[in-house]
């Protein structure tokens, strides 16, 4: 009698925090230097999801840590383009419960919340802003990130917090990954 061996599950980040406080930036390093597929929630953006096509399964669960059907989709789709893992980068609004969280990491998903104060994370903010020319401002930070700084500071998020800056510098992206991984 021969057991059937499960397949190993592939790696599967979620990475949320403030406008500014680097998940796109983290996204893009994991993917260049260990070869996962950056998804981000925005699909708006070049690595967004209608690109990888899968705005019907975000649809569909939108309330993302309803999980086994998102997971499965995410470990297709990396093993689809020769991908080791995934890393879900999502936009500011993005806060789910903590019971959500512990959803998620029960079907394998690790959740990183990257975050720094207001002052350190609305400076890289309106900083890239500025930089990409679309110059939004202080104001539209704060319509999309007060909700989120309140809710990630409360004690119950510790555990998945990871600070994003030093000394009110953002922290060097091979350190910043080297934490994440550390978590997984």
């Amino acid at each position: 009698m021969t057991s059937a061996i499960s397949p190993q599950r592939l790696p599967i980040i979620f990475v949320l925090g403030l406008s500014g406080a680097g998940k796109s930036t983290l996204g893009d390093s994991f993917q260049e230097k260990f070869n996962y597929l950056h998804i981000e929630q925005d699909g708006m953006t070049e690595n967004g999801i209608d690109k990888w096509g899968f705005r019907a399964e975000w649809n569909n669960h939108r309330k993302f840590f309803k999980t086994r059907e998102l997971t499965e989709k995410l470990e297709r789709l990396a093993q689809q383009y020769n991908r080791v893992g995934v890393i879900l980068t999502f936009d500011s609004t993005v806060t789910p419960t903590v019971e959500e969280i512990a959803r998620s990491k029960n079907a394998g998903i690790n959740t990183v919340i990257l975050l720094g104060t207001k002052e350190e994370c609305l400076a890289s903010f309106l900083n890239r802003e500025q930089s990409n020319g679309r110059n939004l401002d202080e104001a539209h930070w704060h319509r999309y990130n007060t909700v989120s700084y309140k809710r990630f500071n409360k004690p119950e998020y510790l555990p998945y917090l990871l600070s994003a800056f030093t000394k009110g510098r953002h922290k060097d992206t091979n350190q910043l990954t080297k934490e994440v991984l550390g978590r997984s």
